[in-house]
């Protein structure tokens, strides 16, 4: 009986996604035939993207992947300025972001915003509190598990939990 509606399920799946195949394709070709660059430019400009996660469609549209197509290739890596605002569902290359806060740090507590030197702006998400003295320190932000992000100061062994707001 599982193996019956395995097979149904896979079968109405295949239906389902059917005409959204066939009218991506009839686009593809309908921009192949045109001969103007131009024009051709502007009519694949006008197709939809493929899912960046192979095998899923996309609500109410009608993405498809593409044969032939890499789909790892058009994932791009934030950069370092996109580092912790960058979206869950993908995972990034990129696991820490160097910096340096500016002038004197007298330490944090929780919800304390602290501005790096190349602009981000993280906010301490757990409830620890540590009162220091550092000038202009250098600092790393480590990508954690579970999507945390913890901010380690140079000369020290504290690390609170941050999130990035800007």
């Amino acid at each position: 009986m599982k193996t019956i509606y395995t097979v149904l399920c896979i079968a109405s799946a295949a239906w389902l996604a059917a005409p959204q195949v066939v009218a991506a394709e009839a686009s593809w070709q309908q921009c192949r035939s045109l001969t103007d660059a131009t024009a051709r430019l502007r009519c694949y400009d006008s197709l939809p993207l493929p899912s960046p996660f192979p095998g899923e469609l996309k609500s109410g549209s009608a993405t498809m992947a593409i044969p032939g197509d890499n789909l790892g290739a058009s994932i791009t890596t934030p950069a370092a300025n996109q580092f912790g605002l960058e979206d869950k569902k993908v995972k990034e290359a990129v696991s820490t972001v160097d910096s340096q806060i500016i002038g004197l740090f007298e330490g944090w507590h929780t919800n304390s915003r602290i501005k790096l030197a190349n602009g981000q702006v993280w906010q301490v998400s757990d409830d620890s509190s540590r009162s220091l003295e550092l000038n202009s320190p250098k600092v790393t932000i480590r990508r954690g598990a579970l999507g945390t992000f913890f901010l380690e100061l140079e000369g020290t062994n504290y690390s609170p939990r941050v999130k990035r707001i800007q």
